[in-house]
């Protein structure tokens, strides 16, 4: 009897799953991007940003450097290698997506930590 019911409810997860697809993750998207049910239509969460923003892989700036300070203060270990360099790289976008839950970090975002 249980592994009917298991196996009823497998089948039902496949066709769900077929039917709609794989579920997205909206965690970046609501952050970085401000598209969920609570944003109004238009908001732009880089409104008035310095010319940096959005801050991802690849960013070289100041923004970035005080960015990673504040993630050491959040965990000491995150970026072992080059520690504090204004630099987004591997090692920043890793310690970005453990300690912020990002891999980009928007101007409200980066306003919200205080460090505007």
């Amino acid at each position: 009897m249980v592994l009917f019911v298991v196996l009823i409810l497998v089948a039902i997860t496949i066709v769900v799953y077929v039917a709609y697809g794989k579920p997205k993750s909206t965690t970046n998207q609501n952050q970085n991007q401000g598209n969920n049910a609570n944003t109004p239509p238009g908001y732009n969460p880089n409104a008035g940003a310095p010319p940096e923003f959005p801050l991802k892989k690849g960013s070289k700036n100041d923004y970035v450097g005080q960015l990673q300070k504040y993630m050491l203060t959040r965990d000491a270990g995150c970026l072992p290698v080059y520690g504090v360099d204004g630099d987004w790289g591997n090692e920043t976008e890793a310690c970005a997506n453990k300690v912020l839950g990002l891999d980009v970090v928007n101007w409200d975002f980066y306003k919200s930590l205080g460090l505007s």
